[in-house]
């Protein structure tokens, strides 16, 4: 019996922390939600499919999905790493949560969240190259087996990446245009698809040079 209420008490203490890494924290949602139909109804009729919307997409159907935290590569940790360094551990937490705007399952863009004196605000929407990106990932990735990918910026690459920690930290590069390449699941959904440290270092190794180019730059 004691067995049994620790296990029950160890639920409970789990639960919150399990529903904010999906949902966010409720202040964050709260601005999420509070901002998505203004953003919505200050798109010109002319520039929908910039936002990833058709002429005839109903946007007051449009909801919000599940957020990404957004996650970054400080340039200080991409030239530190190496082959065979986790992936995780040169991740740093940003305040940013990439909300996806959804119709019919779809992502068309992402309403990003941002910490902004002291409180959540809704600060832009748009991205819609990344939201038909993302829409590759959830359907070679999908929630319902159990995968969480994890949103990567490299800011000074101006490039995006996504790693899958459920698949042995899987990482794919998101290519302007493109949907995400590097090692995909063998079908569309089945999510089995080893990583392996040398594609790892490939992308990571791939932008330290362009990395560098910007910082010159500054």
């Amino acid at each position: 019996m004691k067995k049994l209420i620790l296990i029950i008490a160890v639920l409970f203490c789990i639960s919150p922390l399990a529903a904010e890494a999906v949902t966010g924290p409720a202040d964050v949602a709260d601005a999420a939600g509070a901002g998505l139909s203004s953003f919505l109804g200050h798109i010109p009729a002319d520039s929908r499919q910039e936002y990833g919307f058709t002429q005839t997409d109903p946007l007051d159907k449009a909801y919000l999905g599940d957020p990404y935290n957004l996650h970054m590569i400080t340039p200080d940790a991409l030239f530190s790493y190496s082959e065979g360094v986790p992936v995780a551990s040169i991740l740093t937490v940003t305040n940013q949560w990439y909300f996806p705007v959804m119709i019919q399952d779809k992502i068309r863009c992402f309403l990003i969240v941002d910490r902004m004196d002291d409180k959540w605000e809704a600060v832009s929407l748009g991205y819609a190259t990344l939201a038909r990106s993302m829409n590759q990932v959830r359907a070679d990735w999908p929630a319902d087996k159990g995968y969480s990918p994890v949103l990567i910026a490299v800011f000074q690459a101006k490039k995006y990446l996504v790693m899958i920690p459920e698949a042995g930290e899987v990482l794919l590069s998101l290519s302007p245009g493109q949907t995400a390449s590097g090692p995909g699941p063998a079908a569309s959904g089945s999510g089995q698809a080893p990583s392996g440290s040398g594609q790892v270092a490939n992308i990571l190794e791939s932008l330290k040079p362009t990395v560098r180019e910007a910082i010159k730059q500054r």
